[in-house]
């Protein structure tokens, strides 16, 4: 698939999911946005439903994160900054077997959208990871990367693009590059 079809398909199919499941979190109270958040649950057709990407989580791992966060709501309430949320959420989840960088990324960036935090700088998880070096980004073993990274053809296009719909694209379409 060419890259122009790439952007194209990704502005209209997955661009106006990913802008509607942060609205939401940026609609509920922080306890509310914690709850959904931790137990990966999103606004789909007009009911919650777990995201698929946490959908080999066990439901038991989830309410556990979700009852320990909560227990932390004044803490994350004062961060300042998406690193230093996704940071808390990362040490946090790295304690509970069974949750893995995706899931520790989608948590911060959903509860960082009620408190209007956003990275600025895209995650290489794993299918990040697998984008970025088709696009041949030397990763090395990196945990983040900037736009600027990217190949000077790409950074010219997506320089519009919200540094997490950059981390989407390259995740979702990472077999296509």
């Amino acid at each position: 698939m060419k890259f122009e079809n790439i952007i194209k398909n990704y502005i209209t199919y997955n661009k106006p999911c990913k802008q509607c499941e942060l609205d939401w979190f940026s609609r509920q109270s922080i306890k509310s946005a914690i709850e959904h958040a931790a137990t990966a649950e999103i606004l789909w057709k007009g009911r919650c439903i777990r995201h698929s990407h946490q959908r080999r989580v066990k439901a038991e791992v989830l309410t556990k994160v979700r009852d320990q966060l909560l227990v932390k709501i004044n803490y994350i309430k004062q961060c300042k900054k998406f690193d230093q949320l996704l940071s808390f959420i990362k040490e946090f989840g790295r304690s509970i077997y069974g949750l893995g960088d995706l899931y520790i990324y989608d948590t911060a960036l959903r509860i960082g959208a009620k408190l209007q935090l956003y990275p600025d700088q895209f995650y290489l998880h794993a299918g990040t990871r697998k984008g970025a070096k088709k696009l041949g980004i030397d990763v090395g073993k990196k945990t983040t990367r900037n736009v600027s990274d990217l190949p000077e053809k790409l950074c010219t296009v997506l320089r519009k693009f919200k540094v997490y719909e950059v981390e989407g694209l390259l995740c979702i379409y990472k077999d296509c590059f």
